[in-house]
């Protein structure tokens, strides 16, 4: 009946009628501190250690490289944006009025409010704060297995004392043996003949001359090598002489090797966990002229090879699921060849090394619940190899073609498999616990 000038209100147990003013109450003034939400997240981007890199060529447009960068900053909420946010939540239509005011500055709001206002806007930063105080924590375990297996067996017909195969030479003319016979050097003008395996004087006859060696120009394989086992040399020696030579070797390995890492990330910030092995190498050289002569001055650059995991969780609305964008990466060096140039004149030679790197990497995005796991797989690399060498006709034969051939049989399989685990925390919680069990 008397208009909007008039109200009510609750003080001291007992209902008052009053004017508006004084039912509201005297303002208060309460600088309330928001640096924690206004505070933006600095995205941190792994290294990228899926490429052999030049020395000018070691950081990418955006940033990233084989040592980790630093993206922008962008704040969460900017102050004026927050204000106005309380403003549309808080004692909406209440901040017109007279002696009511919100003044946003960097870091803290100052608001001159009733009391009980003033104790609603800190509920609702409170509540701001518990969900930009989230963070996820991200567990990984880098799985690789590894089963190697090799078996090789045969024989070679050579050795014999003194006995030689002649009018047949290790060098360019034949190529027997790989230039490996009779004490030759491996190259392919190795001296001497090849030494025999079987010999038979026939007397005004003559002599016959025979060796067999199964040599192969490429490794059975990479992960296991052929090298000991058993090398057993026979010799027959009668009007019919014999040499034989037995290798047989079998070999197996299983590996299980487990890299673990845990990291926490804010909510939607970018972050990464590395465990990486440097290598210097020498990549170039520059030429100097020093007292009128060349002088080659070593580019070294640097190799990483290890295990990088960058991610980027987001978490649902409901808190019951994320959102990660994953980005495994595993590099490990092969190789590190030499390679030797001149500058020319009388100088002498200078070397740099040719690097060879094996990559594999996963770029994926995965919904998961909270505190679920994900499986990444498909990183494998398998390698079977058969080979033989056999003397034609005789290793046909039952029984006796043991004695002319030699067999060989590798089995590699190599698999990669990343396992993740992620689960929400809140920061607050997690110190209330701690101060708890201090």
């Amino acid at each position: 009946m008397v208009g909007d000038a008039v109200t009510w209100t609750i003080r001291h147990d007992v209902v008052l009628i009053t004017t508006k003013e004084k039912a509201r109450g005297k303002p208060i003034i309460v600088n309330h501190d928001v640096q924690d939400l206004i505070f933006g997240l600095t995205d941190f981007m792994g290294p990228r250690i899926n490429q052999i890199r030049l020395i000018d060529k070691l950081q990418d447009e955006d940033g990233g490289g084989p040592f980790g960068g630093i993206g922008e900053k962008p704040k969460l909420i900017e102050p004026g944006d927050l204000s106005t946010l309380i403003q549309e939540n808080v004692a909406v239509g209440t901040w017109a009025e007279e002696g009511i005011s919100i003044d946003a500055h960097e870091g803290y709001i100052l608001i001159s409010h009733t009391p009980e206002v003033q104790e609603q806007v800190r509920q609702f930063l409170e509540d701001l704060r518990r969900f930009n105080s989230s963070l996820v924590t991200i567990e990984s375990k880098f799985l690789t297995v590894s089963q190697n297996w090799l078996q090789e067996i045969g024989v070679d017909f050579r050795g014999l004392d003194g006995q030689t195969v002649p009018d047949v030479t290790n060098g360019l003319e034949d190529m027997a043996s790989q230039g490996l016979g009779n004490g030759g050097s491996g190259t392919t003008n190795g001296a001497g003949h090849p030494a025999a395996g079987i010999f038979y004087d026939q007397g005004s006859a003559g002599a016959i001359y025979g060796a067999t060696e199964n040599y192969y120009t490429q490794a059975l394989g990479s992960a296991l090598s052929n090298i000991g086992g058993m090398t057993v040399q026979m010799a027959y020696l009668s009007k019919l002489d014999l040499s034989a030579i037995l290798r047989a070797v079998e070999k197996s390995t299983n590996i299980e090797l487990v890299n673990d890492q845990v990291l926490s990330v804010h909510n939607t910030q970018r972050a990464y966990v590395t465990v990486i092995n440097q290598r210097a190498f020498i990549q170039d050289f520059d030429v100097e002229v020093a007292q009128f002569q060349a002088v080659a001055d070593p580019q070294v650059n640097v190799l990483n090879e290890g295990v990088v995991l960058d991610v980027r969780p987001t978490i649902h609305h409901d808190r019951k699921y994320l959102t990660l964008e994953i980005q495994p990466t595993v590099a490990k060096v092969v190789a590190l060849r030499n390679f030797s140039s001149t500058l020319g004149g009388n100088t002498s030679p200078v070397e740099f090394q040719l690097p060879e790197m094996q990559v594999q990497s996963v770029f994926t995005t995965a919904i998961i619940p909270d505190g679920g796991s994900i499986m990444l797989g498909g990183l494998s690399n398998v390698r079977n190899v058969e080979r033989r060498a056999e003397v034609p006709w005789f290793a046909k034969i039952p029984i006796v073609g043991f004695f002319f051939k030699q067999e060989g049989y590798s089995d590699e399989n190599k698999s990669l498999m990343i396992l993740i685990r992620a689960r929400i925390t809140d920061v607050r919680d997690e110190l209330k616990r701690l101060e708890a069990t201090r």
